[in-house]
């Protein structure tokens, strides 16, 4: 979804047809779904427009609500699947993300 590539360069990129791609995009996307409610809230209106208020004052940025960020986390991996832990810089972490609004408090948009 992020990099708009069509189902064709996705199964291209992992070796297989665009029809499997297109079944599991979907199946995925069906699941996020599910879990808005849940885990994903969007802030209500009044709470956007007093944000993106404070973070144009703020940055000069309009219609901005929140500010996303990750880090690595340094974390000692299991033996088994180890390699999954192995960040680009050769050591092992788990990525954090997170939004923070204008006064930098953690959200969980």
């Amino acid at each position: 979804m992020a990099t708009c590539a069509d189902y064709r360069v996705i199964g291209d990129v992992f070796g297989v047809y665009k029809s499997p791609v297109h079944k599991y995009f979907h199946i995925v996307v069906k699941a996020i779904s599910k879990l808005t409610n849940v885990l994903i809230s969007i802030p209500k209106l009044d709470e956007c427009i007093r944000n993106a208020g404070a973070f144009q004052k703020m940055c000069h940025i309009p219609n901005e609500i929140g500010a996303i960020d990750g880090t690595h986390i340094p974390v000692k991996a299991p033996k088994i699947g180890y390699m999954d832990f192995v960040n680009r810089k050769g050591w092992t972490s788990m990525v954090m993300q997170a939004v923070v609004d204008n006064i930098y408090l953690f959200r969980d948009v």
